[in-house]
């Protein structure tokens, strides 16, 4: 995909198995006034961000109005991938009193209640969720609360590239 009625196309639309939106490495897609856009189960979300190309750029100038959230993805399903993306958040400042912006947010709470690869007890409690959502090759800044927000019960990890200077950093690299 290349623009945003592309993208959000291929996000609403319903598949059986594995899907798999790419977008352009040199798209530049503005997605402010959009909130909470579905990321569903056994979807990749990718462009070829690497060494030697920037990948795509989803980005947004608007903070949240008070029907929406912060949160301009929110992953609704399982078997999720996000890789080769850079997202742009709608400030660049420090003020601690600005609304909280997060590019992705998991929730482990709600993605319980769908259908997750479980194993039950005998009496049928669930005694382990299995929960494959990777986030990973992305380039994230602007954002006031969390890049990725990981909210919810579970025992999440996230791991930074140790080679990654700019895993932590607050700036775009250039």
């Amino acid at each position: 995909v290349t623009d945003k009625e592309g993208l959000i196309g291929e996000l609403e639309t319903q598949w059986e198995g594995r899907k798999l939106v790419y977008v352009h490495d040199g798209a530049e897609i503005d997605l402010s006034f959009y909130s909470d856009i579905p990321l569903k189960r056994n979807l990749t979300l990718m462009s070829g961000r690497n060494m030697l190309t920037r990948g795509a750029l989803i980005h947004t100038s608007q903070f949240p109005t008070e029907e929406g959230t912060g949160n301009l993805f929110v992953t609704k399903g399982n078997h999720v991938t996000v890789t080769g993306l850079r997202f742009r958040g709608p400030s660049g400042s420090t003020k601690r009193d600005l609304p909280e912006t997060a590019a992705v947010y998991v929730s482990f709470s709600k993605l319980v209640d769908m259908e997750l690869d479980t194993t039950r007890n005998q009496q049928g409690d669930v005694t382990r969720v299995e929960l494959d959502i990777e986030i990973d090759n992305n380039e994230f800044y602007q954002w006031t609360n969390a890049a990725v927000s990981i909210r919810g019960k579970s025992r999440a990890s996230v791991t930074a590239p140790e080679d990654d200077p700019a895993f932590c950093s607050t700036d775009p690299v250039p």
